[in-house]
């Protein structure tokens, strides 16, 4: 009995590590600490950065007839992957060859702020911080390992973010931002739940609907769509995740994941 209840736990072990690995999806790894689902920093020539590579593109070719320099990104829910996609798109529009562009990331969800988790960064001021005039906006802002990103974290939390969003010193603060950097792409919390958007919204360019495959009910992203219309704001664009490919199994393994994952593949492999 002690053999088999060893084995059984062996077997327990592997089952969580087999499920801990396909939470994330880069393929190498390095001592940086940044979290493997920052696939643009990891993995830049794979099929899902190439995603972020034509999101970024959609970006700039926006650009070029309506100034896109301040851009949030929202989702109507929790969980829709709003913190990945933004941060992917951030070191995507970062790692442009050749490109003098500077970029800069800013968590402005004070609820659950998360992606100092994912690019593994310790902060100890914030924007919060600025507003609250506690700190000067370069003493707060950091330069990433990655050339030509910088980031500003969420800072401390505040009571009521509304009452500091919407006044003339973030009017001050985003002014300064737009005039040391060239892109600036601010994460912010789930519209159904708070309204935050619709204040900072109001002071950007841009915002980026992220919706979640299989996940996000029609509905509730058409309740997204009317708060921030109805609040004036430039929707620019979604981005949907989580997507899945419905095919067999076995033709799944040939095609070595999605159609277009083998066309790519075969087209890097010419190369």
């Amino acid at each position: 009995m002690g053999k088999i209840s060893m084995a059984l736990e062996r077997a327990e072990k592997e089952r969580k590590k087999r499920r801990k690995i396909r939470k994330y999806v880069a393929k190498s790894y390095d001592d940086s600490g940044i979290n493997p689902r920052v696939v643009a920093y990891y993995d830049p020539n794979s099929y899902i950065s190439e995603q972020y590579k034509l999101l970024r593109n959609n970006i700039l070719s926006y650009s070029y007839e309506n100034p896109l320099q301040t851009v949030a990104v929202c989702s109507s829910l929790r969980k829709e992957g709003k913190s990945t996609t933004i941060t992917n798109l951030a070191v995507t529009m970062a790692k442009v060859k050749g490109s003098q562009d500077k970029i800069l990331l800013v968590d402005s969800d004070f609820y659950a702020s998360s992606i100092s988790k994912l690019l593994h960064i310790k902060a100890k001021l914030g924007i919060s911080d600025v507003l609250l005039g506690e700190c000067e906006l370069t003493d707060a802002i950091i330069k990433t390992r990655i050339d030509n990103l910088w980031f500003l974290h969420s800072g401390k939390k505040i009571h009521n973010p509304i009452s500091v969003l919407d006044s003339p010193k973030m009017d001050e603060v985003v002014q300064k931002m737009r005039e040391q950097f060239d892109f600036i792409f601010f994460d912010t919390p789930p519209i159904i739940a708070i309204n935050d958007i619709t204040v900072l919204g109001r002071q950007l360019d841009g915002v980026l609907l992220i919706i979640r495959t299989g996940a996000t009910a029609r509905e509730i992203v058409e309740r997204s769509i009317g708060v921030l219309n109805s609040a004036k704001i430039n929707i620019v664009g979604s981005v949907l995740t989580d997507n899945k490919y419905y095919i067999p199994d076995f033709l799944y393994k040939i095609l070595g994941g999605s159609l277009s994952h083998y066309y790519y593949k075969s087209y890097y492999k010419r190369k």
